[in-house]
């Protein structure tokens, strides 16, 4: 999640530095459904082409996901190097889950 402070460099306390970007625990997908999908995919594409790992969630389609623009402060130029330090078996990232994720967690009938 990225801090959308106007100054992401301080906290409440002046002699915190916030880090830009926080990173959350793992949400783990359901094992067997990942199962199933492995084997029904491996069965219409190559197998080569199937990959396991980790999907990475961002909460905006822009800045967390390591797009650089110098017309914005998103201090995203290491995003991807923090991520992978964070969570080695990341191997994708997108922001459509995130959003899926917060509409479940504020649903009030449990999903």
């Amino acid at each position: 999640a990225y801090n959308y402070d106007d100054d992401n460099s301080k906290s409440d306390d002046a002699t915190k530095v916030l880090a830009p970007y926080l990173f959350h625990k793992v949400a783990p997908a359901d094992k067997n459904l990942s199962n199933v999908v492995e084997i029904e995919l491996r069965k219409l594409i190559d197998h080569h082409r199937v990959v396991k790992g980790l999907n990475v969630t961002a909460e905006s389609f822009y800045s967390s996901q390591g797009r650089i623009d110098d017309a914005f402060d998103d201090c995203n130029t290491d995003i991807i190097d923090s991520i992978l330090l964070e969570y080695p078996n990341a191997t994708t990232l997108e922001m459509e889950t995130f959003m899926l994720f917060h509409l479940a967690k504020c649903c009030k009938i449990p999903i």
